[in-house]
């Protein structure tokens, strides 16, 4: 479907959010997108929101077992048909002009994926800060640092195929590096989405990352000691620039 966004969102035991979440898809002043929820065996009342919603752009689909956040993801993008492809995740939020915004950046730059900024909120929704981007990403700024939110951006289809997760820690961080392995990424300075900082979440824990973006690096892109050191050292660097 030319011009439409396939939204990605997963979902599990997110009853106290995911209302808000889905309501700022809805609520895009671009209104060529699916909705693909994937609900991902939660126990708790989530399935029972997602059916309280009658819109045709929304799809929803439950796993037949609890598979993890990658996999989730994956089947979600295994069903999208749209051109373009975000991800939401479902404690998360966009600003109304998030989507408009990006695909009138996209069309006018030589690249084939856009992020944008984003705010940091509470599990309140209070804002605790900023985070800004790059007006242009590339493969080799990726690798010294993750500069691209999740709940941030969005890839052309058409252009580069579907990309999939991979399970491990970080998988969206190595999903947006084989995405800029052929493009770059043209970044807008507003911030049109809100990430939620959870206390139990997973990438909350700085030494988990830390110790996953490492991984990476040396068991799946395979650098050597010299390279590898120093792009951790810009990591650690760049993370503690970005936050403070």
């Amino acid at each position: 479907m030319d011009g439409c966004v396939s939204v990605i969102m997963p979902a599990y035991n997110s009853g106290d959010y995911i209302a808000k979440s889905i309501d700022s898809v809805l609520a895009q002043t671009y209104e060529n997108f699916e909705l693909i929820v994937i609900n991902d065996c939660s126990t708790d009342n989530t399935l029972n929101i997602i059916r309280t919603y009658d819109d045709h752009r929304i799809i929803a689909i439950n796993m037949t077992h609890n598979s993890g956040v990658a996999e989730a993801r994956n089947e979600g993008i295994r069903r999208a048909s749209g051109q373009f492809i975000a991800f939401l995740d479902s404690d998360d939020m966009w600003k109304p002009t998030k989507l408009q915004t990006q695909i009138d950046t996209l069309l006018r730059s030589n690249c084939h994926c856009c992020h944008t900024a984003y705010n940091r909120i509470t599990e309140d929704g209070n804002i605790i800060s900023t985070v800004n981007c790059k007006k242009l990403v590339s493969l080799k700024d990726m690798l010294k640092h993750n500069e691209i939110g999740n709940l941030t951006g969005l890839y052309d289809v058409y252009a580069l195929g579907k990309i999939y997760q991979e399970t491990i820690g970080h998988e969206d961080y190595l999903m947006w590096l084989n995405i800029m392995s052929n493009t770059d990424s043209v970044g807008i300075q507003l911030p049109l989405a809100e990430y939620r900082v959870r206390k139990s979440s997973l990438s909350s824990n700085k030494f988990k990352s830390l110790r996953w973006h490492y991984e990476i690096l040396k068991k799946i892109i395979g650098f050597k000691p010299v390279k590898l050191s120093y792009l951790m050292m810009s990591y650690v660097f760049l993370t503690i620039n970005k936050r403070y």
